[in-house]
């Protein structure tokens, strides 16, 4: 399964990776039902104005007035740090982030791209499911802006977003365009999700068109476009 990982930059200044669990999504399926032959970590970037776990650790450590020479002072709070639900899920991170790293790198062009259209193909088929709501498709879109790098986010966040009212013909939102905006705006992909949310008809799974003139041409004319809950 693709797992879910946050890296938390913190008020004393360090920085850290935590598993949050397995992804609600695995995007690279085949099929209904399929399991996916490749898997990856979508990261949450997020600011804490709280300290590190560590030094917590290491003030709780000190807190307890021992004298050590300083080297053994660090094994202890690394033992002690080690008992922690912290520790755990920070070391869990590391492992997944170098198992996809490792992956990724082996990956060809044709990979990429094969894994892409994949991507679509469930984006496009969880879209299309009456039972796929407002809460659903925020989380998918939050998935699509945590793919690795190596993935072309801004198609992808395009081709959602001109798909997203294919369960509801409607076009009507349940207030659900607050969370959405602020995913892309994280992201720096608002425009390119406003371009798609406008587009009078979805794109097609097969070959992007994020770079054509027509999709560019089609933002610029609705780029005004006010959408309110």
């Amino acid at each position: 399964m693709c797992q879910d990982i946050q890296q938390v930059s913190f008020y004393c200044g360090h920085q850290a990776k935590y598993w949050w669990g397995r992804s609600r999504f695995c995007l690279f399926a085949a099929g209904a039902g399929a399991e996916a032959a490749f898997h990856t970590t979508y990261i949450r970037f997020e600011q804490s104005n709280d300290i590190c776990p560590k030094c917590i650790t290491t003030k709780e450590v000190r807190s307890r007035g021992l004298v050590l020479p300083r080297g053994d002072f660090q094994k202890l709070v690394a033992l002690e740090y080690k008992k922690t639900s912290d520790w755990y899920q920070e070391t869990q991170a590391a492992k997944y982030v170098s198992d996809s790293q490792d992956t990724l790198s082996k990956l060809s062009k044709e990979d990429i791209a094969g894994l892409e259209l994949q991507i679509r193909q469930n984006v496009a088929a969880n879209l299309a499911k009456e039972s796929f709501r407002a809460g659903s498709k925020v989380v998918l879109l939050r998935h699509l802006t945590m793919l690795p790098e190596v993935f072309d986010k801004k198609e992808l966040v395009l081709f959602f977003a001109s798909r997203y009212f294919e369960n509801n013909k409607s076009r009507k939102l349940e207030g659900e365009y607050r969370k959405l905006s602020d995913i892309v705006r994280k992201a720096r992909l608002e425009r390119t999700f406003k371009t798609g949310f406008n587009m009078r008809e979805p794109l097609p799974i097969g070959a992007p068109k994020a770079a054509s003139p027509e999709v560019e041409e089609v933002g610029q004319a609705l780029g005004d476009v006010k959408i309110s809950n």
